[in-house]
Order: structure tokens, then C-alpha cells, then sequence
């Protein structure tokens, strides 16, 4: 583990950080969430909305669906300039913790075939179990992934 990933934290995102991670949602995934969405979300019961923390820093973010036992993950982004060096892999790992302690033991997720997510889900361990074709609004399949934690 480097030093970065060392200072990594996860903790449950407030009201005040959503302005933050609608910014970086919008430079990393632009979808069609608002900023609203974001702060009703994080207040579901079922739904949880993280921030990943470096050196007590904001600099990323993971959005997921509870049903027991099993985890839907939503989203994972992590700042451009931070990228590649193991923050979202450090993220992941802590996440599957906080997981197993709420009695979650698979995640589930659906992603664009061939992007730059597939391939860091494929290095973290996620297998693929399923593909819906010409899923998206570019008719590039979505790649349905799981990970028995």
C-alpha cells in the first residue's frame, strides 16, 4: 500500500459535501442527476452516499443501493488529477467492509462496455455476468458486473 492510499477514508456524505460531488459528478459522469437528486438520495434509507477522503480532503465519491444481500453501486469518481494512483481500489476496499457489516455480501453493477470504469472494475476483482446491448444513448452495450465480497 502507498502513502496515499494509507490516508484514505470513506465516510457518509452531508448536506454540505453534495455541492462538491454534484460538481465532480458533472466533470466525470454527466448524466442526467441534479444536484437535488443527489442530496434526496443520500437521505433514503436504503441509499447510501460516500465521500472518499484523502488527508481529510474530499476528493471523490461512491453512491449505492442497499437490498439485502446484495449492493447495487450507482457511481464511483474519484478527481481527474487523483486518478490511477489507487484511491478508487483503496475505496472499494473500504467500502466491502462497511458492507459486510451491514450484511452485505455482492455488488452489483452495470457499466458502459470497453470505458475506463470497465476496465478498473475488471482490475478490482468484479466478473461479468451479463451484457445489455445498445444500452446506452451512443448504442454502446452496458456490461452487468458482480463481486461476491
Amino acid at each position: 500500500m502507498n502513502q496515499v492510499t494509507n490516508k484514505i477514508e470513506l465516510k457518509k456524505a452531508l448536506g454540505k459535501d453534495v455541492a462538491y460531488i454534484y460538481a465532480l459528478y458533472n466533470e466525470e459522469i454527466h448524466t442526467t442527476w441534479s444536484e437535488d437528486d443527489f442530496h434526496l438520495f443520500r437521505k433514503e434509507n436504503n441509499k447510501d452516499l460516500y465521500k472518499i477522503l484523502l488527508n481529510e480532503n474530499c476528493v471523490g465519491f461512491i453512491m449505492l443501493v442497499r437490498v439485502k444481500p446484495e449492493a447495487d453501486l450507482i457511481n464511483i469518481a474519484v478527481a481527474k488529477p487523483l486518478q490511477s494512483i489507487g484511491i478508487g481500489t483503496m475505496a472499494l476496499e473500504k467500502l466491502y467492509g462497511q458492507l459486510r457489516k451491514k450484511g452485505i455480501n455482492k455488488i452489483n453493477l452495470e457499466v458502459k462496455k470497453d470505458s475506463k470504469a470497465h476496465k478498473f472494475y475488471l482490475k478490482n476483482g468484479f466478473l461479468t455476468t451479463g451484457c445489455r446491448e445498445k444500452y446506452y444513448i451512443d448504442q454502446t452495450d452496458a456490461i452487468l458486473m458482480l463481486k461476491n465480497i
